[in-house]
């Protein structure tokens, strides 16, 4: 796990952001899973700036070719947060994670190549 609850993009320092990276069989690929931001720190553009950050320093530093990431299919703002950093949807999951109420919920799986990167 790498922690970027504080990072710096240029002169901006970022904080209440946080992610979770889970290396997959293949050296070259990682699942990014448990990506959030506090709720004070939301609908500021934090969350696609952080992940481009994470994205960058796991192509540049670690030397991943591919990222995926598995958002819940019902969570709008977070599958528009990685769109905006080039994510691209591959596949639907159906009933794919348990909600708290005991209900299956679809998720969906996302990926982003090294050249993607926006």
């Amino acid at each position: 796990m790498l922690n970027f609850s504080r990072f710096k993009v240029g002169t901006r320092l970022y904080s209440g952001f946080g992610a979770l990276i889970v290396l997959l069989p293949k050296p070259d690929h990682l699942l990014l899973d448990n990506i959030a931001v506090r709720p004070d720190r939301q609908g500021r553009g934090l969350g696609p700036d952080a992940i481009r950050a994470v994205a960058r320093y796991l192509f540049d530093v670690l030397g991943h070719h591919r990222i995926t990431i598995d958002p819940s299919a019902a969570n709008d703002r977070a599958i528009r947060a990685y769109e905006r950093v080039g994510f691209r949807p591959i596949g639907r999951m159906r009933g794919y994670e348990r909600g708290p109420d005991g209900t299956w919920h679809d998720g969906l799986l996302m990926d982003l190549l090294r050249d993607e990167l926006r």
